[in-house]
């Protein structure tokens, strides 16, 4: 599955954290959409913003999006920087069931009891060792704990470990082919042939809103780095658009 490193300075063009968080949201649309399973936040420091407390924010947002609707209240006590979180959009993905779709598997929180809220009317019991507070996959079928389920998609892991670009990067090389994304990059057209030929997943790796990837590294640190949008017509393709075209582009491709 592929994966996208974003910066911790997302959004920070914004003075409105209403509209920081709604981007955000829409972050997790793109990556839920085109079945991202590992979001990398990369601290950048910028004299705008305090870029370390914007990528925690990133992080709660992220992760508050991914988790299903039945379980947030109880996962996320409300703080006042949860304020903005009602426009955070639905996911609707397997993993978010309502309460009357019959599915296979539910993710659950284990109560004080050892019973499991799946999103039911009543928690249920399952088989297996289970500790109070800890989130798990459930078989409902079986009425079992399982590992994720293998077929289909189940949501994104988000890493925020506050390092920079070019140390995740190196972290993340041998697991990934790394495409960086930039306008100055290979035309896609010229270079899906080359990428689709890879034979690991691929991580996505886009700029910030004041520097693109170009500026943020001394010498080139990518496997590709590519222009998702040739012949753009406007002066710059934000950050948010520019994931919505690459993961859309990269999933044509593969």
């Amino acid at each position: 599955m592929p994966a996208v490193m974003i910066p911790s300075t997302f959004s920070a063009e914004e003075r409105s954290q209403l509209l920081r968080t709604y981007k955000i949201g829409e972050l997790a649309r793109a990556f839920t959409i085109f079945g991202v399973d590992r979001v990398v936040i990369y601290f950048d420091k910028d004299e705008k913003v305090d870029s370390r407390k914007l990528g925690d924010y990133i992080k709660l947002v992220l992760e508050y999006a991914n988790t299903p609707q039945y379980l947030r209240k109880r996962l996320y006590p409300l703080e006042k920087e949860m304020r903005y979180f009602g426009v955070i959009p639905a996911l609707r993905a397997p993993h978010h069931p309502l309460k009357h779709e019959k599915v296979r598997y539910r993710q659950g929180l284990v109560l004080e009891d050892g019973s499991v809220d799946v999103g039911l009317d009543r928690p249920v019991r399952v088989g297996g060792k289970v500790r109070e507070g800890e989130v798990v996959n459930v078989d409902m079928e079986r009425l079992e704990v399982v590992e994720k389920p293998s077929n289909g998609y189940w949501g994104y892991e988000v890493e925020w470990n506050g390092k920079g670009l070019e140390e995740e990067v190196k972290r993340l090389r041998k697991r990934y082919v790394i495409v960086g994304t930039s306008r100055l990059g290979e035309d896609v057209r010229k270079v899906k042939n080359r990428i689709r030929n890879e034979n690991k997943d691929y991580l996505l790796v886009f700029g910030s809103p004041f520097r693109g990837l170009g500026e943020m590294v001394k010498e080139n640190i990518f496997d590709y780095m590519v222009n998702f949008v040739p012949d753009q017509n406007v002066k710059t393709v934000r950050v948010e658009e520019a994931i919505f075209i690459s993961l859309g582009i990269m999933n044509v491709i593969l």
